[in-house]
């Protein structure tokens, strides 16, 4: 190196001076060197390639993404740290197999179609595969394979692969939520739908009483005037009930429970409720249920 520090290559090579005899042709005994012929070369040049080539091999070889490189037949060339991380083969296991020993069972035509695109000078970025790990689990893989030319000529392939296992597995989760979501959202429009109907016709057979009750009836229809909005009421109130249960429609819980009831009661609230809708139709109900109770569980 020089007082700058630039370094120098520093050849030394012996020279002779080969005297002649007398026709003008050199002497063929060897003779004594008479001194030496020194060279320099600048190796800035050199030295900062060496660098620059170190340092690609230390980001390559460091990188938590895993990347090899293949020949044309999909033969493993190189292989660094991350592709030992992603798929589990040390570098003596992989360099000089095939790389079918990273594709799943029935994935082969994958690698081939790649190396195909490969070869004809091509990029395969951002293909997905399935790849294999070597204790035989799998785990999902974002590749991009570009050509490496040698001399204006593709001589292999160079490929990054990225583990995005996690990043699918959340995108799944989020699917299924948000499948979760959409019926749990269905659900409440038909749930609330239900109830907008059900609501519809207690009201009616409530107004169609009160109606009633305004021409002063007798004490008889009175009674069963009053008795219609009584129940017609209740009715109601444990309609809202349900709506006001909130959790039992965004859990999926709908609690069945057994009771003991008249069925006359039953067919009495259903006439109720139909009672106002056939008031403007020429059609008359005919109710014929036997007057003793009929008891249901």
């Amino acid at each position: 190196r020089d007082r700058a520090g630039t370094p120098y290559f520093l050849r030394i090579l012996p020279y002779r001076i080969l005297p002649r005899v007398g026709n003008g042709a050199l002497a063929s005994e060897p003779v004594p060197i008479d001194g030496v012929v020194l060279t320099l070369t600048d190796m800035t040049a050199l030295d900062t390639a060496r660098a620059c080539a170190a340092q690609l091999s230390a980001i390559v070889e460091w990188s938590d993404d895993a990347i090899m490189s293949l020949s044309l037949d999909g033969t493993i060339m190189t292989w660094n740290r991350g592709a030992e991380q992603v798929f589990g083969y040390a570098a003596d296991e992989a360099i000089g197999k095939s790389a079918m020993i990273l594709m799943r069972p029935g994935s082969e035509r994958e690698l081939e179609a790649y190396l195909a695109e490969i070869a004809r000078g091509a990029k395969v970025e951002h293909g997905s595969a399935m790849c294999r790990r070597k204790d035989g689990s799998s785990v999902d893989v974002s590749v991009m394979i570009s050509p490496i030319y040698t001399h204006a000529r593709v001589t292999g392939a160079s490929a990054i692969g990225h583990d995005v296992s996690s990043l699918t597995e959340t995108q799944r989760a989020l699917e299924e939520e948000q499948r979760k979501v959409t019926l749990l959202l269905q659900r409440r429009e038909e749930f609330l739908a239900m109830l907008s109907h059900e609501l519809r016709n207690p009201l009616s057979a409530v107004l169609s009483a009160t109606t009633a009750l305004d021409g002063e009836p007798a004490v008889d229809m009175a009674r069963r005037c009053r008795q219609v909005i009584k129940r017609q009421a209740t009715h109601i109130k444990h309609l809202l009930d349900d709506l006001l249960d909130v959790s039992r429609i965004t859990s999926e819980k709908f609690t069945i429970q057994r009771e003991n009831l008249n069925l006359r009661d039953v067919i009495d609230v259903a006439v109720e409720a139909t009672q106002p809708l056939l008031e403007d139709c020429p059609v008359e109900p005919v109710c014929d249920v036997p007057p003793r109770p009929l008891p249901l569980h």
